[in-house]
């Protein structure tokens, strides 16, 4: 989905980029998702300074909050990929 997103941002010069906004809305959310297994699967290892599961929850948490809120996103995908009304 990423890299669908980066191709459409290099081939779509000017206007909407749906691909990004739904690259983005499940980004983000997936990110957490990832934490939290880091997590469970470490076990008490995932406690350790700089452990894998410590860098995932930096970027979990951070990753909806730079691809904007999950709200906004949503709308964008509503809006430019299934064509609803605003409102």
């Amino acid at each position: 989905m990423n890299y669908a997103a980066v191709n459409e941002r290099v081939t779509v010069t000017s206007g909407p980029r749906p691909v990004a906004a739904v690259s983005r809305a499940v980004t983000g959310p997936m990110e957490g998702v990832v934490a939290r297994a880091c997590y469970e699967v470490l076990g008490e290892r995932s406690l350790r300074r700089g452990s894998v599961a410590e860098r995932q929850l930096a970027a979990g948490t951070t990753a909806p909050i730079a691809a904007g809120s999950l709200e906004v996103q949503l709308n964008l995908v509503a809006r430019q990929v299934l064509n609803l009304p605003k409102g």
